[in-house]
């Protein structure tokens, strides 16, 4: 599974095993594999979560809040990816061959965990900040350290199957609209929601364009 991984990805896995190990859990989750990109502290994602002062400190304390340690002590051995982290592993692996990248990176695991939302690692990242600030951050910083394409590179790239920090902002805004309605939603209500959480992002730009 982690063939195309960079030697800094597969350390935080091993990390996110110790972690796992830590907690006596059977698996390992998207949770651990947070843990394990904030306690290598120098890869490249724990680079961007630093400047939003994510830490391995207050990412154990808020994890700790929302998992219960396993009954049986584990101190040793390989814990297998859940069905959670094995979906952000794969998102990883689409993300960086979306973005033409030879090898799966740290940057790349913490983008796939902010694509998981029903997740724990996802609610913990909320819990520490805007996790639409911090997408829009990962992006930048993917992007300044992107190489620029060979003359073999210039066809258009396929098309990637992550949103963009737009789309990611308006499904953030419709899932607040739309949780102030009844449920379940029509999809004409649906459809309303989107659109208006649409009518207010554009708003907010031209306002911050205009500034």
């Amino acid at each position: 599974m982690f063939e195309q991984f960079t030697d800094d990805a597969r350390k935080v896995m091993a990390l996110a095993n110790q972690e796992a190990l830590r907690f006596n859990h059977e698996y390992i989750g998207p949770e651990h594999v947070l843990l394990g990109l904030v306690k290598d502290g120098n890869c490249n994602a724990a680079v961007v979560l630093r400047d939003f002062n994510i830490v391995l400190r207050n990412v154990r304390i808020e994890i700790a809040t929302r998992v219960t340690p396993g009954p049986n002590v584990f101190t040793s051995g390989k814990m297998p990816a859940n069905a959670e982290a094995k979906s952000l592993v794969q998102k990883a692996i689409a993300l960086a061959k979306s973005r033409e990248e030879n090898s799966v990176d740290t940057q790349h695991l913490l983008y796939a965990m902010l694509s998981l939302p029903d997740t724990i690692a996802f609610d913990t990242l909320r819990s520490l900040c805007d996790p639409a600030t911090l997408l829009s951050a990962l992006i930048r910083w993917m992007d300044e350290r992107r190489s620029p394409p060979t003359t073999s590179q210039t066809s258009s790239p396929p098309p990637s199957p992550f949103p963009t920090s737009r789309e990611y902002l308006v499904f953030l805004g419709a899932a607040q609209i739309a949780a102030r309605h009844p449920a379940p939603l029509t999809p004409e209500q649906i459809d309303q929601c989107l659109n208006d959480a649409i009518a207010i992002l554009d708003r907010l730009v031209e306002r911050r364009s205009s500034k």
